[in-house]
């Protein structure tokens, strides 16, 4: 598991959870949005946090991946 200071420790599943409900929020808002900025950034996280979590550090996002 992933801990910071300050937070509760995140498993895959809940990553994952957390990721789908970014996305599913990203196809409502306004592209040019500071809440899409925000969203865009809070996906690349939950992204490379899955990919550590699945002990995949090859498979880090591009950021232009999130930007789509």
């Amino acid at each position: 598991m992933v801990s910071s200071t300050g937070t509760i420790a995140m498993n895959r599943t809940e990553n994952l959870f957390a990721l789908q409900m970014i996305l599913n929020s990203m196809s409502t808002l306004n592209p040019e949005s500071l809440t899409m900025k925000n969203l865009r950034r809070a996906a690349y996280l939950h992204g490379i946090v899955e990919a550590v979590l699945n002990e995949q550090v090859s498979s880090l996002p591009q950021t232009t991946e999130v930007c789509r």
